[in-house]
């Protein structure tokens, strides 16, 4: 996937070939296993940079508490497994990155 990507024009690399664009630019028709890799190809550079500092900027909000660690693993598992796919598992992640941000901005003294 990282080949199609950098074979592409430099628009499809700032802005992406389109959402579903790695099932049907793979060799084997199937999405990459790691979803950093397929955010990158399918929504481009502008797009997938915002993805990370939305994932990095949250769980530095949240700092070196426990409620940290489930959502760092997710974070981490985005590189070996297709969770993007996986609705009922962004619901989950999303929600409780969403609540853990709303307990600590709570805690902090204004």
């Amino acid at each position: 996937m990282l080949d199609v990507y950098a074979s592409g024009t430099v628009f499809d690399q700032l802005f992406g070939f389109g959402v579903g664009a790695a099932l049907k630019l793979s060799q084997m028709r199937l999405v990459p296993h790691n979803d950093y890799v397929r955010m990158l190809v399918e929504v481009g550079l502008f797009a997938f940079a915002g993805f990370v500092a939305l994932l990095v900027g949250c769980l530095w909000r949240i700092g070196r508490r426990w409620e940290a660690v489930p959502l760092a693993a997710v974070c981490v598992y985005f590189f070996s497994e297709n969770l993007i796919n996986n609705y009922l598992a962004m619901i989950v992640f999303f929600f409780s990155l969403g609540t853990q941000l709303f307990r600590v901005s709570q805690t902090e003294p204004s």
